[in-house]
């Protein structure tokens, strides 16, 4: 019976984890909780629409979302970190012709991380997107920020 229990949580676990798309910066940008923290517990709709918004990037000459990240120093990869100023370039052309294609949380996604990216931009804070699997907006942050490079605001 308890087999049966795991086998299903296992089947079951890529449906029920909401992952999302957050901005990593190479320094912290603002306190936690503030303004600069808002696009961590978002994202779902970056992650979700991921292709579409690389696709629309495409047709807009600019720079995708993909090119900023996804590399993680806690899987053993180089983080490449980019300037702040460069990736929000990316997000307001997104923004400006974002159409029907991508639904009501991405674009809010992209209007948060926008603000975000603004903020870093004009402390001079340079940036990679990060892929945060499951929807732990703050399970196990504590151990992380003891071994991350960089910060999540």
């Amino acid at each position: 019976m308890l087999f049966g229990f795991i086998l299903a949580d296992w089947v079951t676990w890529p449906l029920r984890v909401r992952s999302r798309i957050v901005p990593y910066f190479s320094r912290q940008v603002g306190a936690a909780g503030g303004d600069a923290a808002a696009a961590f517990s978002r994202g779902h709709g970056l992650h979700r629409e991921a292709a579409v918004l690389d696709r629309l990037a495409a047709r807009l000459g600019v720079t995708p979302l993909s090119a900023f990240g996804f590399e993680d120093e806690r899987c053993g990869q180089q983080v490449r970190w980019h300037a702040a100023a460069d990736l929000l370039e990316s997000v307001a052309a997104l923004r400006a012709r974002a159409g029907p294609e991508l639904g009501a949380e991405t674009r809010e996604d992209l209007e948060t991380l926008a603000r975000v990216l603004q903020i870093a931009s004009g402390s001079g804070v340079e940036v990679s997107l990060l892929l945060r699997l499951g929807g732990d907006a703050g399970q196990a942050l504590m151990y992380e920020v003891s071994v991350r490079q960089g910060s999540f605001w």
